[in-house]
């Protein structure tokens, strides 16, 4: 079977894919998991800034510098560096995803495992023994991998009902979670 998309990706699948991509070791570990939204995490961490930006100004306009105000500093001043690190990481992933023009890829499935080729960038080959199973999201289809080292394969949700029937009858034990 093959699976062939020439297409930009629309803002709402880059999010989606995102938020796959950035939570895929929690996925891997338990696919029934809901997705976690990592951009409804940056308003949380945008309050908690705020709270230590007021926590930093009572620190150097109060004076009082004992042990438990200087601890409490430090621990927020890290948690802001890892917050703005992982933000940073979080948009990189999203805007790479919704920068391609058009990508071209070729996904083909067959008994052995799984072809994707991005057409004149890259081509990932994998077996359905290293495949953990097909995770169903709003706006995207994934395939898992069993550890991290492996690629979360993507396409669009329309093309759902032929994978399903794919793996039904070529007898592919592989659980799709919807």
């Amino acid at each position: 079977m093959v699976i062939e998309s020439k297409r930009k990706m629309s803002k709402e699948e880059a999010k989606e894919l995102t938020c796959v991509l950035m939570d895929a070791s929690r996925l891997l570990a338990n696919p029934g998991k809901k997705l976690a939204n990592v951009f409804g995490f940056f308003i949380k961490a945008s309050i908690f800034i705020v709270v230590a930006i007021l926590f930093f100004g009572y620190f150097l306009i109060s004076g009082d510098r004992d042990v438990i105000n200087l601890t409490g500093a430090c621990i927020t001043g890290i948690s802001v560096i890892f917050l703005v690190v992982f933000a940073a990481k979080v948009n990189q992933v999203y805007k790479s995803l919704l920068k391609e023009d058009e990508r071209h890829t070729i996904i083909t499935l067959d008994e052995n495992g799984i072809d994707y080729e991005e057409v004149g960038n890259r081509k990932i080959q994998t077996t359905w023994k290293n495949v953990s199973c097909v995770r169903v999201f709003e706006k995207t289809v994934c395939i898992l991998p069993k550890d991290i080292t492996g690629f979360i394969f993507s396409m669009e949700k329309k093309h759902l009902d032929e994978v399903k029937v794919f793996l039904n009858e070529m007898q592919i034990n592989v659980e799709v979670i919807e």
